[in-house]
């Protein structure tokens, strides 16, 4: 997390966390660059409510990302599956148990992820559900085109993330980078056919995919999804081309695809 979040979407996180029916026994939290005394005052007070949970606190100096803030945050794991949480959503209470008794009955999937209901930036309205693939070869046929996770829903096997060298500088889509290289890897993926996590998805982050630097962005996620050799050049074209076509669009239509093409309604 960094100073950027607003306090009261931290708590609730943290609340949700520590309303699961299965509980945590180690909560890793990453600070991302100095966060300021709300925020600060929110984990502190996370802590002393907990105190029987183990909380690692790791403090970067400066932010440095996602990517490599959640790379420092896994160096900290003890355990061999890890439940993302990102510090702005809900994660429904049934979520940590539904995903542990998959993975306990299908050891062989690397990870796993699940569908998520999309609201506004005060959850107060719902606005779509991002449904995705469920089996292992659905996903994989997605993943040609689009991301086939939810990265804010998604349980991993830290050792499959640790073998293909964790996650890499790649803007804006590090997840989906790293889920490519899991696979070209031979790992094993699945999605829970339920929404398990409530997300924060208002105009922000729509704003956050326009624009030429997005673009370029874009195309430097496919320059590394062709060193993969795992999808043919004209895939990669299609979906670079068409990627950077929407970006170029107003807000108001770019979202429009997203909650109509993109979504599902409820």
């Amino acid at each position: 997390m960094y100073y950027k979040e607003k306090p009261e979407y931290l708590k609730a996180a943290l609340d949700s966390i520590f309303s699961q029916s299965l509980l945590p026994n180690e909560v890793v939290l990453v600070k991302d660059g100095p966060l300021g005394d709300e925020l600060e005052a929110v984990i502190d007070e996370s802590i002393k409510k907990h105190a029987e949970t183990s909380f690692v606190v790791v403090e970067l100096g400066q932010n440095v990302g996602l990517g490599e803030a959640l790379n420092k945050g896994l160096e900290r794991v003890s355990s061999e599956y890890v439940m993302r949480v990102d510090t702005d959503d809900i994660s429904l209470p049934n979520r940590f148990d539904r995903q542990m008794r998959f993975l306990d009955a299908h050891p062989e999937v690397s990870i796993l992820g699940s569908n998520i209901d999309e609201y506004d930036e005060d959850m107060l309205r719902k606005l779509s559900v991002r449904e995705v693939p469920q089996s292992h070869d659905e996903i994989v046929n997605f993943m040609k085109g689009r991301n086939a996770f939810n990265h804010m829903a998604v349980v991993f096997k830290k050792s499959a993330i640790i073998r293909v060298g964790q996650y890499q500088p790649c803007p804006f889509f590090e997840d989906y980078y790293l889920w490519l290289r899991v696979l070209s890897a031979g790992g094993k993926f699945h999605n829970i056919q339920e929404s398990l996590v409530r997300a924060r998805a208002g105009s922000s982050m729509i704003s956050r995919r326009g624009g030429f630097s997005y673009i370029s962005n874009i195309i430097a996620f496919y320059i590394k999804v062709r060193r993969l050799k795992i999808m043919p050049d004209s895939q990669i074209l299609k979906s670079c081309l068409g990627r950077s076509a929407v970006a170029i669009m107003p807000n108001s239509l770019r979202a429009s695809i997203y909650r109509r093409r993109l979504r599902s309604r409820f």
